[in-house]
């Protein structure tokens, strides 16, 4: 289902390396709502709340708050004041950035604001909030950190404990002291001390040694709780949803901490029996305190044992996470500050003195240090915006409205670093709590310095943590002195050999991380908070919950009217529309199973518009299988199977009626029958002969007994069914055939959208059938191979009773009357069905009967002697011994009890509404029937989960596959069974009883095979268990149940199946089409202009959704279907394309001006000054003026010589480097790229890009590239102009940015030109920006230039000039080397024209006309800009009798039309020559509108004479010089990638061949 987004909309439009994609879809969805929002909701005025930045409504901020929330709120908080409001969802949420406000409401109303508003995640994490953290305000809360201040950190309660701390501390500097002199993570070091001093505390344990892992792992599990617990979640946004526990936060987070709480347990249990004995009266722990409040205690103190869970897991996170993140920043700080650092060891070393160690009666004299941690701590506050308060009542606080129930946060982060109440905040400076120490405490007094919170709600664990930090970090710095590796300085955010730095906040940052982005489906670098994605599903899901609610009130109120039928079957409540699309569990057989206990043997659920009735009752089943049979043998046939079996031409989709019967009765009588069977039976004996053979070489190892059975399954179903064999190195076709089918089941059994709302079948949105269509192919195409190699061998002589399969199909083909006949299509759907049958369900049955057997010894001996008795151990066995195996029979038909292939079956549908056990059977419905659980049940089979042969013994002739008994139906009954199971018996009996008789087996270490069955595959070293109850076929069942792999909302083991993101996107589709038919409707009625014809597209998206990754193919494709001009809509904007000379003419030359416009993208107006370049600029007389400029002035004969010596120079010094590289491989893509920049460069500013300054052009790339994918990149502000004030995507932000980069270089090199203009200057070589600075210094008003104006062009220059550049000449070399004639050609003229003794110069251009040829040849083929940058009309106009609307984007498919056979003789061949017959006609002066590959009229490129020269001269020098080879021989890939500019997918790597005698004419 995730393909309805990945597949149909790839990642882009104009997107790099995989070609062009269309939008998401849940982007377009997202605009569709957004839009929606923005038209008929008008936000109403509300109390004067604290002001903020302006959201949208229902979603308030959700799309605009940044990653960097810390950041973003600091920013806000400037822009609005120090008190601001932001909405997500439901959910108020207010920012305080002042100390005054905070005083107001931590001192003032602290009373009011003492609540918290508890998270889902914490009501399950802490026994619905019992513990301190997110305990509501009361009494319970007051007596609990009354208890725990006056009984836990009291000075005498934390004296208690003093040895454990003690102890730990010792043991730290024992394992650092023997690690002296290596770099270590000092960070792991802090973080298991903090752990250990903490658990030590609580329990007196030890996790030292082997023990030492407990730490990691405490550290794993609460990493992961405080994720769950600060993870952005529906139901705390939209509180309405919090039921449906859609995300499975609230059933993830009961079950982590449940991890916690059984270790919690098991301490206290130990403790509790340990309490006789002997206690240390001084050393109590945490444990032995809580628990005597909780035996001994009054109703005032006692504490019950889930408060003391609760109390245990705060201390642990608190304490141990907080603490080690606060002496981190401390070592870091001091690391970086060593004058800090030595003033803390000069102190140390005064209190303590060398041969004494750090005891905590020193503490309070460390005054220095104590400042030190609180500098920390000012700086670098553990909880950035503390844990929220909430207010019981609605109250005013600093003249704003705060509501009742909202989240306040108090960003003590930019409290603590501003300039108005702190001297150079970000300096580390603890000399600034010296003088202040009583007034800058952490009793929370001062509202400039409160890191641990203030009021009722202060961090109740300050005096502990103070006691922790110093005391560890002093004995740090009073036993070691600490170096960084190779003199680095520590670094903020990334992990070093010595030190793993985090970046602020590790933990409790999350929360605010995680609401601006890194929670479900984090974006780009700028973008929203919550994903388009999750906004969309939150929408739908409240609109579903609406509207479910409005229909079940409706329901209760207005009675409806009695139906003359029964009800339909009982089922679990369901969604409208959705049915139960959210509520199905991934374990789909266990998920209807449980719902059958519920609600009876018959239930109903319904998926989309699809109705499923599920079976598990024999007496029902016999009702429909027998009494209704012919009513309910019809199929409905999935999207996938239509083009997969010919239209169902197969025995298992094919629709009821007389062409069924006939091959039905055509397999079971002249194929399935004894005789038929019989006369392929030598081939099954060959295969299996062959298996035993091949087992016997590996007698004594371990072997994949599982990839054995299958690969005899698949040869004996092949050599029946054409005689081939797929032994030696035929054998991996039989991998091959296994990769194929699988995909092919895949596609047959993956959950469409189509099929779930057949209104959108038409549009094939997950791309299911065309995927299917060509999987198949391979699968025909090889049957139809095999076919004609059989007709061939018709004439040959023949094996009277060994003809296999084939041979009877082609003789019923060929010499078959019309009632027994067969087509060639019905042969190659017989033939899958066969393969994908025989194979894949025989080697599951097979697989696990013999992972029963070696689970059961006593059945295996059992087995084993049967066939000792019939066989003998001198024989083999043959197929006439199966009947007299009994026992091996009752073993298979056990196995298929326990393990039916197909759980569920095929499912019927009946041909009309039926009554079935008092219930109504809508027609067309999906009926299945839940085998696995009938032959499981207790009412029908005695001690059913027992592997039990000996059941079938007596019962033989009852229960067999006939389909009789519906207690025991594996493979079906009535007119629809099963048709192979003649052949599947003796295949699975045949080739169990030769493994059991040839061999015996042992399972490696004594181990049991495991019997778990899930829809994976699970290999170990003797069997890969096909832990799946049906390994093909039964994912149609479990894919029902859990559609997208790793989309928005995975679930994990009780969750939904459809993703809330496929089904918003559903029901945005769904709602789309109704919209459009209306259109369509209403289209045939009302008259309008006539426009370009094209592709149907949708109303508003228009084609987002159709348009294919390779861009440039889709629409040659299109123009061929609908003509050469053909109109796309994407969203707002029309895109014209077109692919005709002749109204390219019309418009860019008959009606030039009115075309010559550009539609500026967003990206582009801020990457351009607002369009001040050449390329995007509006056309009038400020362009034409810019133009002639450029034209006269520089690209001018006169003003390219004037800086010929830099080109010269520049290619002259990479032919040294080339040389340099002679017989090796090189990357001549990069070569090219940087020769290309080198000359650029040169000609700009008379830069080089040699030796140290070669990075720069790397970066140049990076950056180009970057730039250039910001410009192509689809932006909905584009798109939707509507909504281009907020930004969605960030590009407009990331394009500034980014650009910001290039203009502070070219103003450095402006900076540096302009020192340089009073020296000396070189009359003939100037370089591009001296004439540019020249016309901005001394310009007059028609011909000066502005500073914004030249970096515009300059950037321009760089981009145009080296990316077009570089990419002609790469394909011109690349079609040489492909073309090795015109190659020599090109030689043979250089060293006519040159000479080995010379050196290409401009002057012999002009007479390289074959060389010309080449560079128009390559260009025709690969045109740099395939569509040119588009144009835009300033009017509507009519062209081609179409009308042209408005400021539409009109492309030109140069791409398509220099291919066109139309006009181009055998086009797709690289034929130089071509162009040598008419130069004139076909040159780049934009006349000829069947080559014009720089487009053509005004806004004809202008940098034309340029861009010719360097190709030239580059491509002239590179032949010349070196003769170019391919490494081992290979041909040069030609797949085209588009980037805005149409370059090579894979670089040209070649080997250089020196041509001349020497180069010294080049040094």
């Amino acid at each position: 289902m995730s393909n309805f987004y990945d597949k149909v909309a790839g990642e882009g439009w104009l997107r790099g390396q995989d070609g062009v994609a269309a939008f998401t879809i849940t982007e377009v969805a997202a605009t569709l709502t957004v839009t929606t929002l923005n038209l008929i909701i008008k936000t109403k005025p509300s109390p004067p709340p604290p002001p903020g930045p302006i959201g949208l409504p229902i979603l308030g901020h959700l799309l605009f708050i940044k990653p960097d929330f810390l950041q973003y709120v600091t920013k806000q908080s400037q822009i609005h004041g120090p008190i601001i409001k932001l909405q997500l969802g439901r959910k108020v949420y207010i920012i305080i950035s002042s100390p005054s406000i905070a005083k107001q409401i931590l001192k003032d109303h602290d009373a009011i604001f003492a609540n918290r508003d508890i998270p889902v995640a914490a009501i399950k994490g802490t026994f619905g909030g019992l513990d301190i953290v997110w305990r509501s305000n009361g009494p319970e809360l007051r007596k609990l950190r009354k208890l725990v201040i006056s009984e836990i950190m009291s000075n005498k309660g934390l004296d208690a404990c003093y040895e454990f701390r003690r102890r730990e501390i010792q043991d730290m500097v024992k394992n650092i002291h023997g690690k002296i002199g290596s770099p270590i993570n000092l960070s792991e070091q802090i973080f298991l001390t903090t752990f250990n001093v903490t658990v030590n505390m609580l329990w007196g344990g030890s996790l030292n040694g082997e023990e030492s892992n407990l730490g990691l792992e405490f550290k794993d599990r609460f990493e992961e709780l405080l994720r769950l617990m600060v993870e952005p979640n529906v139901s705390d946004m939209f509180p309405v949803l919090r039921p449906f526990d859609l995300q499975g936060i609230e059933s993830k987070a009961k079950k982590n901490i449940s991890w916690f709480y059984e270790f919690f347990e098991s301490v206290i249990e130990q403790r509790r029996k340990l309490g006789e004995g002997p206690k240390m009266a001084d050393s109590k722990d945490f444990l032995q305190q809580l628990l005597e409040l909780n035996e001994t205690g009054d109703i005032k103190t006692s504490l019950s044992i889930k408060e003391i869970n609760a109390m245990l897991l705060n201390i642990v996170i608190g304490a141990t996470d907080t603490t080690f993140t606060t002496m981190e920043w401390a070592m870091t700080e001091l690391l970086q500050h060593p004058d800090k650092l030595r003033r803390v060891v000069d102190e140390l070393d005064a209190i303590i003195g060398s041969p004494n160690i750090v005891e905590e009666f020193h503490l309070p004299r460390l005054l220095y240090l104590e400042a030190v941690v609180k500098e920390t701590l000012r700086i670098h506050p553990p909880a950035p915006l503390l844990m929220p308060h909430m207010p019981s009542e609605t109250i005013v606080v600093a003249g704003y409205t705060i509501p009742k129930n909202s989240n306040i946060f108090f960003n003590v982060w930019a409290i603590q670093r501003d300039t108005q109440f702190w001297e150079d905040p970000l300096q580390f400076e603890p000399e600034r709590f010296l003088n202040v120490i009583e007034k800058r405490n952490y009793k929370g007094n001062s509202f400039d310095f409160f890191p641990f919170g203030s009021g009722r709600r202060i961090c109740v664990g300050i005096s502990m943590a103070e006691k922790i930090m110093i005391l560890m970090l002093a004995t740090l710095l009073h036993c070691f002195e600490w170096e960084l590796p190779n003199g680095r300085k520590p670094d903020y955010s990334i992990p070093s050999a010595f030190f793993l730095f985090q970046p602020d906040y590790p933990h409790m940052s999350n929360f605010y991380d995680k609401i601006a982005g890194k929670g479900w489906l984090r974006r780009h670098d700028g973008l929203a908070a919550f994903t388009i994605t999750e906004v969309v599903a939150t929408l739908t899901v409240a609109t579903v919950v609406i509207i479910y609610f409005s229909r079940l009130v409706k329901k209760l109120i207005i009675k409806p009217k009695p139906s003359p039928l029964p009800p339909p079957p009982p089922g679990p409540i369901g969604l409208p529309i959705l049915g139960h699309l959210l509520f199905i569990k991934p374990d789909f057989l266990q998920y209807v199973t449980e719902q059958s206990k519920i609600h009876g043997p018959i239930i109903k659920l319904q998926l989309g518009r699809k109705v499923y009735i599920i079976i598990s009752s024999p007496s029902i089943a016999k009702q429909i299988l027998k009494d209704h049979d012919a009513i309910f043998a019809n199929r409905d046939i999935p999207v996938a199977a239509i083009k997969g079996t010919f239209g169902g031409l197969d025995i298992v989709w094919r629709s009821n009626g007389p062409e069924l019967h006939k091959l039905r009765k055509l397999v079971v009588s002249e194929i399935m029958s004894n005789k038929g069977l019989n006369a392929c039976y030598e081939f099954r004996r060959r295969e299996i002969r062959h298996m035993v053979k091949n087992i016997h070489e590996k007698i004594g190892s371990p072997i994949n007994l599982s990839e054995q059975i299958f690969l005899t399954t698949f040869n004996v179903t092949v050599n029946m069914l054409w005689g081939g064999s797929l032994n030696g190195e035929e054998s991996n076709l039989g991998l091959e055939f296994k990769d194929r089918f699988e995909e092919f089941l895949r596609l047959m059994v993956e959950p469409n959208v189509s099929d779930m709302f057949p209104v959108l079948r038409p549009f094939d949105l997950q791309g299911i059938e065309s995927k299917a269509k060509r999987n198949i192919s391979w699968f025909y195409e090889f049957f139809e191979s095999v076919v004609e190699q059989r007709r061939k061998l018709g004439e040959g002589p023949k094996m009277a009773d060994s003809k296999d399969f084939l041979q009877q199909l082609l003789e019923l083909n060929q010499t078959g009357d019309v009632k027994t006949s067969l087509s060639m299509k019905e042969i190659n759907a017989m033939l899958l069905n066969i393969v994908t049958g025989a194979t894949d369900t025989t080697f599951t049955t097979i697989e696990w009967a013999m992972t029963e057997l070696l689970r059961h010894p006593d059945k295996l001996r059992r087995v084993v002697e049967e066939l000792g008795a019939i066989i003998g151990d001198q024989n083999i066995v043959e197929e006439f011994h199966l009947p007299r195996l009994l026992y091996l029979e009752a073993v298979v038909k056990e196995t298929l009890r326990i393990h039916p292939p197909a759980p569920l079956l095929m499912p019927h549908m009946p041909s009309e509404t039926i009554v079935v056990a008092g219930y109504t059977i809508p027609k067309n419905s999906n009926i299945f029937f839940n085998v696995w659980a009938i032959q499981r049940d207790t009412q029908f089979w005695e001690d059913p989960l027992q592997f039990e042969p000996e059941r079938f013994l007596n019962v033989i002739e009852k229960r067999n596959y006939k389909g009789n008994s519906f207690d025991f139906f594996p493979f079906g009954s009535g007119r629809r069974i099963c048709a192979g199971i003649s052949m599947a018996e003796k295949i699975m009996m045949l080739v169990l009883a030769t493994l059991l008789h040839c061999f015996e087996w042992e399972l490696p270490n004594g181990r049991k095979p495991d019997v778990k069955e899930q829809l994976r595959f699970d290999e170990s070293i003797m069997f890969m268990y096909e832990v799946n109850v049906c390994p093909s076929m039964s994912n149609f069942y479990d894919k029902v149940a859990v559609l997208a792999g790793d989309s928005w909302l995975r679930r994990h083991d009780g969750l939904a199946a459809f993703t809330i993101t496929e089904v918003a996107a559903t029901l945005t589709v769904a709602t789309l089409l109704i919209i459009y038919f209306s259109w369509l409707v209403k289209k045939h009625i009302i008259k309008t202009k006539l426009s370009p014809p094209g592709p149907v597209g949708l109303p508003i998206l228009g084609h987002l959704l159709f348009i294919k990754p390779d861009f440039l193919q889709y629409v040659t494709k299109q123009a061929q279907i609908h003509g050469r001009i053909i109109k796309l809509k994407l969203g707002r904007k029309v895109y014209i394309i077109i692919s005709s000379p002749s109204i390219a003419k019309q418009i860019l030359k008959d009606r030039d001006a009115i075309y010559a416009n550009r539609d500026i993208p967003v990206a582009a107006i801020k990457g351009t000054f607002g369009g001040l370049d050449i390329v995007w600029r509006s056309n009038g007389p400020e362009l034409q003026k810019l133009r002639k400029l450029v034209v006269r002035e520089i690209m001018s004969n006169k003003g390219l010589d004037a800086y010929y010596e830099f080109r010269r120079r520049e290619i002259r010094q990479k032919v040294k480097n080339i040389h340099g590289k002679i017989g090796s491989p090189i990357n001549l893509s990069e070569q090219i790229f940087l020769t290309v920049l080198s000359v650029t460069i040169s000609m700009l500013w008379g830069g080089s890009l040699n030796g140290e300054e070669a990075k720069v052009g790397l970066e140049i790339k990076d950056r180009l590239e970057e730039f250039m994918k910001l410009m192509g990149e689809p932006n909905l502000s584009d798109i939707f102009p509507m909504l281009r004030p907020f930004n969605l995507q960030g590009i407009e932000s990331k394009a500034k940015k980014h650009l910001s980069w290039f203009y502070g270089f070219l103003e450095s090199v402006i900076k540096q030109r302009m020192k340089l203009v009073e020296g000396p200057k070189m009359a003939d070589n100037k370089d591009f920006l001296q004439q540019l600075l020249e016309l901005n210094q001394g310009g007059e008003a028609k011909t000066s230039l502005s500073m914004m104006e030249i970096k515009a062009v300059l950037l321009d220059m760089v981009i145009g000039g080296t990316d077009t550049t570089f990419a002609t000449i790469e394909w011109a070399m690349t079609e040489l080397l492909r073309h090795p004639n015109k190659l020599r050609k090109v030689v043979k003229e250089l060293d006519a024209i040159i000479g080995d003794q010379n050196v290409v110069e401009e002057s012999n251009l002009p007479r390289l006309l074959y060389l010309a040829a080449v560079v128009k040849e390559t260009l025709r083929i690969h045109p740099p800009a395939p569509l040119l940058v588009p144009h835009m009309p300033n009017e509507t106009t009519v062209i081609a009798g179409y009308t042209i609307p408005k400021n539409s984007c009109i492309f030109f498919n140069v791409w398509a039309i220099q291919r066109d056979a139309e006009f181009w003789e055998d086009p797709l061949r690289f034929e130089p020559e071509r162009f040598l017959k008419d130069t004139e006609k076909r040159n780049y002066t934009g006349n000829s509108f069947h080559f014009f590959p720089f487009g053509s009229g005004r806004r004809i490129c202008v940098g034309i004479p340029l861009a010719e020269k360097i190709t030239m001269q580059i491509l002239a020098t590179l032949l010349h010089c070196f003769d170019w080879e391919l490494p081992d021989g290979r041909q040069p890939d030609v797949k085209e990638k588009l980037q805005f500019v149409l370059t090579k997918a894979e670089p040209l790597v070649v080997v250089p061949v020196a041509r001349l005698s020497n180069l010294i004419q080049y040094q």
